[in-house]
C-alpha cells in the first residue's frame, strides 16, 4: 500500500496517509485496517468469514463449486484484504478501487471482491479442477478475471449492498469466536 501512495505523494504525506488508512477515521474506532494485522489476525478471519457468506449470496453456484473443491476464501482472498487489492489489481483498476476505498472504507474491499467473482463466475465454473480454480484465483491471474475497464468493475461493485449483511455476519462470527476480533472495521 505504501508503494502506491509513494507514487502520488512525498514520503511524509504517504506515511501519514498510510497511518490514516490503518487507523481509520478519527472517532470511529475499529474502522481502519490495522486490526487485520494484530496477533492472531482476528479481523482478517472475520473478513474471510463474511466474504465466504456474501459470496454464497452473490454467486451461489460459484460458492458451491468452490466449497465442493475445498477452496476457502483464505486461499485466495487474504491478500485482497491485507493489501486492499494492491497486490492483485492492475494499476488503473487499483486506483479506481482506492478512490472509493478511501471514501467508504473496508466495505469497498468486499464489494470489489464480490464483483470480481460475479464477473468471472462462468469462466471459473468452466474450469475442470481444484488446481485450475486455485490457479485462476492467484494474484497474478486476477487481472484475467476483471471487467475490461476500472469503471465497469466499480459499477458492478457499487451495485452490491453489503453494509447491513456485514454487520450481521460480524456478529455471527464474534458469537462463534467468544466475541473476539472483527470489530466495526469488518463492516
Amino acid at each position: 500500500m505504501a508503494a502506491v501512495l509513494l507514487l502520488y505523494m512525498d514520503a511524509e504525506k504517504a506515511f501519514w496517509t498510510l497511518v490514516a488508512i490503518m487507523q481509520g477515521p478519527p472517532g470511529v474506532p475499529g474502522e481502519g485496517l490495522e486490526r487485520l494485522f494484530t496477533p492472531g489476525m482476528p479481523m482478517l478471519q472475520c473478513c474471510l468469514h463474511q466474504f465466504k457468506h456474501l459470496l454464497q449470496e452473490a454467486a451461489p453456484r460459484l460458492a458451491s463449486r468452490l466449497e465442493r473443491e475445498g477452496i476457502e476464501p483464505v486461499l485466495f482472498a487474504t491478500h485482497w484484504f491485507n493489501t486492499a487489492f494492491a497486490y492483485a489489481l492492475p494499476f488503473g483498476h487499483l486506483l479506481r478501487v482506492w478512490d472509493v476505498f478511501v471514501a467508504e472504507g473496508i466495505k469497498t474491499l468486499f464489494r470489489v471482491g464480490l464483483a470480481v467473482m460475479q464477473h468471472a463466475e462462468l469462466r471459473l465454473l468452466a474450469l475442470p479442477s481444484f488446481e485450475a480454480l486455485l490457479q485462476a484465483l492467484t494474484a497474478k491471474n486476477v487481472p484475467a478475471l476483471l471487467p475490461p475497464s476500472p469503471e465497469a468493475l466499480m459499477r458492478r461493485a457499487l451495485r452490491l449492498s453489503v453494509s447491513e449483511r456485514l454487520g450481521q455476519l460480524r456478529a455471527e462470527w464474534q458469537a462463534g469466536n467468544g466475541g473476539e476480533g472483527g470489530g466495526k472495521g469488518a463492516e
